[in-house]
């Protein structure tokens, strides 16, 4: 069994990822709300 510490960064890493992926489709359908 992986110790946590071991899992933290590819736990963040996918956390950020999903986060920026969600964030950059936001700022797309606002740019074309705005447009």
């Amino acid at each position: 069994m992986p110790s946590l510490a071991h899992c933290a960064p590819c736990l963040v890493q996918k956390i950020l990822r999903q986060t920026s992926l969600m964030f950059s489709r936001m700022t797309f359908c606002a740019n074309r709300g705005v447009s």
